[in-house]
């Protein structure tokens, strides 16, 4: 599990643009868990979120676990 979610880190790392602040895998998984509540979020973002919706996911669950926290929170 851990050695998916630092593959998948450097896989959302590789498309995103290191210039744009909203682009960092943290605001990412901000912006993942807003859009998933059904808040609006950018179209570039948006985009990122649907190429890389099972890495995020990974990664979330990974923290969660870590965390001592539901895998879905």
């Amino acid at each position: 599990m851990r050695k998916k979610a630092i593959n998948s880190y450097k896989d959302i790392n590789k498309y995103i643009d290191k210039e744009n602040h909203l682009f960092t895998v943290e605001n990412v998984i901000i912006e993942y868990k807003a859009f998933k509540r059904g808040y609006w979020t950018s179209a570039p973002v948006r985009e990122v979120i649907y190429k890389y919706k099972n890495q995020i996911k990974t990664i979330i669950k990974y923290r969660n676990k870590k965390n001592g926290l539901p895998a879905d929170y």
